[in-house]
């Protein structure tokens, strides 16, 4: 009976990894932080510094968007994943996508990374893309 009991707990141990691990990595659309309707510019910008007294990434603007209903709609076309671990962090000379909102907040948004530059706080995205799709999406955003 005992073994049985074993097996038993295993078994649903092992099952529950599986059904975590599966659905973490499920691919989804990027989840903006807040609404899109919100937005108040778009910006491919690259990251060249970070100021230690603001908390905040020095950026130089490569492109302004115009058009932020098509590029939300092109760029929800890119699907992503949840990483559940600990985030990557941005770093000097990367090229991102910079997300400002009507309420002064914004997002930088990286394949590997998201920072999240809120009113009251500040911090990092779990949200990953496949690394050439996203590059691609920024070079043909760029022309």
């Amino acid at each position: 009976m005992e073994v049985i009991l074993m097996k038993h707990t295993c078994l649903v141990f092992v099952v529950s990894f599986l059904l975590l691990f599966w659905v973490s990595c499920g691919t989804n659309e990027y989840d903006f932080m807040n609404d899109v309707s919100e937005i108040s510019a778009i910006e491919i910008v690259q990251l060249v510094g970070y100021n230690l007294d603001s908390y905040e990434f020095i950026e130089n603007t490569l492109v302004t968007i115009e058009n932020h209903e098509t590029f939300i709609d092109e760029f929800s076309k890119l699907k992503c994943k949840t990483h559940y671990s600990e985030p990557h962090s941005l770093e000097e000379g990367e090229v991102v996508i910079k997300v400002t909102y009507n309420n002064g907040e914004y997002e930088l948004i990286h394949a590997k990374a998201q920072y999240r530059c809120r009113v009251k706080n500040r911090g990092y995205g779990y949200q990953i893309f496949d690394e050439e799709q996203f590059n691609s999406f920024l070079s043909s955003a760029k022309t």
